[in-house]
């Protein structure tokens, strides 16, 4: 064992001890107890409905990782970072609190894509919520069931499914009787402020085994950690400015300051023992203040900003599922809407400085030049979604099994975004600005002059409507009693209407686009079909074989006709594809005590989407392109064994190699080769955990340890670190560990005391690299900014569940 490896396995080995050393004498003593309770370590077989069918997940050929609702509290799951720990084979950007972006088995371009669709899909039971850097992730509250769908899922999620499908199952309500649950929780962080959680649920059948109304209601508060200090701007600006050159009015310990409160209410109704229906509404906030950054050349966990930052996430989420039984076939049909709007401004000194001694005087003229003043960055952005799904699937036990659906959605995309600067009518800029108005507007542009007054020195407003539709379906059959064939496909349809405006500053279009007042719009619209391939094989009793083909897709589009005009990107971009192959093994072992899942993939993405970047100053010049393909390969590896009745062992591992295939030249001179590494694409994460319960007779109840630990390699943040094997944009290899002991009481009291980051490890989640403006100013101030996790944290929770 190498040095590396010893530095890994020292602190699991270390949690593990610590974890079994008060109950080393409870083992001995129940030991013979155990060894005649052979039947105690049977494992619980897990249900899952990724193929829209209830059956087990070792019957499913395909890589499957699932946590049940006790999963979700047992292993202490707090948010999406936690959950992604606990699932290798993807790969979360979580740069601030509600913002994710996910990737599985490395299929990424980087964590800047902002204006390619999402790799990884989202669902919230049957609703779509996928977005691409801020993806939603619900409270987890309630939650009957997580399933990770590593690999293309396109036949039957659609589009974004590209990688791979993650579904949040909740608890849905029961007619039968009144239950419920209260939770609450406070920590403290290492150097940082208390943090809680109060959340909870209730069931109420309404009339007995027919209506049932189901209420679930979370608040909590992260505390910061993070310190705003001391610091000055490169260059000083003019005194007759607002800007103090310094950011002492916003000195702050523990700024990063992370508030959510939501809830969910589901209504369901058994009309007869046919038919049934449920109406369910969701609803969230999200409020985070300050940022979530440190900058290493200040300490540890300091930064130094000069705008107050936040961030504000509200959603909300209705949907109506009917099933029925039709006899042969069960009928579902699922409408949902979800409404979202983000807020946010985040601090822009570094840039605006950089720029107004960049680009003070062009060939003479003074464009930018705002006589280093600083500003902010601003984002209103809404989405509003419709889908409307429905499906048949076959009843009974007929070797033959079908499963055919239709699916219509309808997204709506509006951002308004920019920059602001509050000297921005004092400056040079503003004077030049008028100086072009006055002159568009003597040649009968519509172009107000003089500008109305603004501190917007950037804009761009953006808005897009997307359509797709789709027809899907699936069928099986048995060719004899151990091998079985699945073969399923989906044609889709989508259409894109798109309109981008740029001014420059608000009032003002852009050279070359005062007779359009900075205004494009586009459409598009294509159809293509995908296609899924299955064939399993059991060979033994609960040991089954499997091979899989199945392909997963993003919808193609268009782009700015003003991008389009130059001749350096497209006006339409194609739909890229993802074509994985499966070879996998899915079995138990030692009288179903040990549970053994090994899959073998390759995934050749074809024609993959890359955004494009401004080049030779034309910074409004963006736009989507179809680039190369890649392969990207590997294996996973889950298990879970019982050991003993009271003593059990899980984890799961995926090791990878995703590379280029092709060669493509960017606009700005950077050049894809053959064999160069993808971003966000670690060679190897894996997960551990142990947990032991034993009885705890003074109290009549149940005590039990558990310890997690997960390691993550190092990756590249984007792709031209990737291809420039760039250290700054390395994101390092990572360790993260964590114990609980807890103690189960009679009435349904559970007791947690809890250490998350056992050994405070500093996890890097992503990097922001300043050295552009840096090195121009000659400095190592402000030259990276990296995202970390939160320190060590140690903390009790209380949970009561009661009928």
């Amino acid at each position: 064992m190498n040095d590396k490896q010893k530095c890994l396995v020292r602190p699991l080995t270390a949690a593990i001890a610590a974890s079994l050393a008060p109950v080393t004498a409870a083992l001995a003593q129940d030991q013979n107890q155990d060894q005649s309770q052979e039947g105690d370590r049977v494992l619980e077989e897990v249900i899952v409905t990724a193929t829209y069918r209830a059956v087990s997940m070792q019957d499913l050929p395909q890589s499957i990782q699932a946590f049940g609702t006790e999963d979700i509290a047992r292993n202490a799951f707090k948010d999406f970072n936690d959950v992604a720990n606990a699932l290798p084979s993807l790969t979360l950007i979580a740069d601030t609190p509600g913002r994710y972006s996910v990737k599985f088995r490395g299929v990424s371009t980087g964590t800047g894509e902002y204006y390619t669709d999402s790799t990884a899909a989202i669902y919230i039971d049957e609703t779509p919520v996928t977005f691409n850097s801020q993806q939603l992730f619900p409270e987890l509250v309630d939650i009957e069931r997580i399933e990770s769908l590593p690999g293309p899922q396109g036949t039957l999620f659609g589009s974004s499914s590209l990688a791979g499908t993650m579904r949040i199952i909740t608890n849905k309500p029961d007619p039968t009787e009144v239950s419920g649950e209260a939770f609450a929780e406070y920590y403290g962080t290492k150097g940082g402020s208390g943090s809680w959680s109060v959340n909870g649920y209730v069931n109420i059948p309404l009339v007995k085994d027919t209506l049932a109304l189901r209420l679930v209601a979370y608040s909590k508060l992260d505390g910061g950690w993070l310190d705003n200090v001391y610091g000055e701007t490169f260059v000083q600006p003019d005194p007759k400015f607002s800007s103090p050159g310094n950011n002492a009015a916003l000195v702050q310990d523990d700024w990063n300051e992370y508030k959510k409160t939501g809830g969910r209410a589901a209504l369901r109704w058994d009309i007869n023992e046919d038919w049934a229906t449920t109406l369910t509404v969701m609803a969230e906030n999200g409020s985070f203040d300050g940022n979530a950054y440190e900058d290493p050349s200040l300490g540890d966990y300091q930064i130094a900003l000069f705008h107050h930052e936040f961030r504000d996430d509200d959603w909300w989420d209705t949907s109506l599922t009917i099933e029925g039984d039709l006899g042969f076939a069960t009928l579902v049909s699922s409408t949902t809407y979800l409404d979202r709007t983000i807020t946010y401004e985040w601090e822009n000194m570094i840039y605006e400085q950089w720029k107004d001694s960049f680009w003070g005087v062009y060939y003479g003229f003074v464009l930018y030049n705002s006589e280093y003043t600083y500003g902010w960055i601003f984002n209103d952005q809404t989405q509003d979604r419709f889908s409307q799904e429905i499906r048949l699937t076959s009843e009974g036990d007929s070797r033959f099994q079908w499963m055919i659906g239709g699916f219509y959605e309808k997204v709506h995309d509006k951002w308004y975004y920019g920059a602001k600067n509050p000297d921005l009518m004092d400056t040079v800029m503003w004077y030049y600005a008028n100086y072009w108005a006055y002159y568009y507007n003597y040649y009968g542009y519509d172009v107000q002059y003089p500008l109305a007054p603004t501190i917007v020195g950037y804009s761009f407003t953006f808005d897009r409507t997307v359509e797709q539709t789709a027809v899907f379906g699936e069928v099986s059959y048995d060719l004899t009693d151990k091998w079985s064939a699945t073969f399923g496909m989906r044609w889709f349809q989508f259409k894109r209407d798109t309109l981008d405006k740029n001014q420059f500053p608000e009032g003002l279009p852009p050279w070359g686009t005062f007779d359009t007042d900075g205004t494009y719009t586009s459409k598009g619209k294509d159809s293509d079909t995908v296609y899924k391939l299955s064939t399993q094989y059991e060979w033994a009793d609960g040991k089954m074989v499997y091979a899989l083909y199945s392909e997963g897709f993003r919808i193609g589009g268009d782009n700015s006709q003003r991008a389009a005009n130059t001749g350096l990107v497209p006006q339409l971009y194609g739909p890229d594809l993802a074509k994985n192959y499966e070879l996998g093994m899915k079995s138990r072992w030692l009288n179903d005590s040990l549970q053994l899942n090994v899959t073998l993939f390759r995934i050749d993405w074809e024609n993959r989407q890359f955004s494009e970047g401004s080049v030779d100053g034309q910074w409004w010049l963006r736009g989507t392109v179809n680039v190369g393909s890649t392969r990207n390969e590997g294996v996973e590896i889950g298990f879970n064994w019982q050991a003993t009745p009271n003593l059990s062992f899980e984890g799961n591992a995926t090791f990878l190699n995703a590379e280029s295939r092709a060669y493509y030249t960017f606009l700005d001179g950077t050049e894809i080769k053959p064999g160069d590494p993808l971003p966000n694409a670690p060679d190897k994460n894996y997960w551990v955990a142990v947990d032991y319960t034993t009885p705890w007779r003074p109290f009549d109840g149940t005590l039990w340890v558990r310890a997690d630990y997960a390691y993550g390699d190092s990756w590249y943040n984007s792709t031209t670190n990737a291809i420039n094997r760039d250290p700054a944009g390395l994101i390092p290899d990572w360790n993260n560990t964590n114990l609980q002991i807890g103690l189960n009481l009679p009435n349904d009291w559970t007791i947690t005391a809890f250490v998350r980051n056992l050994t405070d490890e500093k996890r890097i989640y992503q990097r922001q690299d300043n050295t552009y403006a840096t090195d121009w100013f000659g400095t190592t101030e402000y030259a990276f900014f990296d995202s970390v996790q939160r320190p060590r944290s140690y903390g009790i929770n209380v949970r009561k569940h009661f009928k």
